[in-house]
């Protein structure tokens, strides 16, 4: 194993971060431009085909993090999901109502889209940044949200008959 000095590995982070912040902006130049707009896919759209989400409640709350499936990492600077389970029937009504504003006014916390990014090499001993793959560690309540509005858009556009389907299923 190599051992670094704190300037190399301040180095290395900087040129991995670099790399991966790089990295999408130089792939967008190689997609070939579309004459298809977004206003194509939803020129049909009525307030039948409309994105609406119902509100959540403490009790989905609860369901959807007891989900064998919720597992989660949780970056260092976020609640941990033992931490949500184990809470969970103290804290679901709060994160339902909090949820559920969000819903309403359509925001999503900007800190819960930093994701904690940790690079993993794609060869043996890699030389440069191009042989590393990012993989993203969200907010675990990031994930639960994301979740949240999932079940919602299934419930609403009966694509399921109800949350305990889904639990059983996943």
């Amino acid at each position: 194993m190599i051992s670094y000095s704190k300037t190399q590995n301040a180095e290395k982070c900087a040129d991995l971060n670099n790399f991966f912040s790089e990295v999408g902006k130089f792939l967008f130049t190689k997609i070939k431009p579309s004459s298809t707009t977004y206003t194509h896919f939803i020129k049909n759209i009525n307030s039948k085909n409309s994105l609406f989400l119902g509100p959540t409640d403490a009790y989905e709350i609860q369901l959807l993090i007891k989900n064998p499936k919720m597992k989660s990492n949780s970056s260092p600077n976020d609640i941990s999901y033992k931490f949500l389970k184990i809470a969970s029937c103290i804290i679901s009504e709060w994160l339902s109502n909090f949820f559920n504003k969000c819903m309403t006014i359509s925001e999503f916390p900007d800190s819960w889209k930093m994701a904690h990014i940790t690079p993993i090499p794609t060869v043996h001993s890699p030389s440069s940044s191009s042989e590393h793959r990012p993989i993203s560690v969200l907010p675990v309540l990031s994930k639960l949200f994301e979740k949240v509005l999932y079940h919602s858009y299934l419930t609403e556009h009966n694509l399921i008959d109800n949350l305990e389907k889904i639990t059983q299923q996943n």
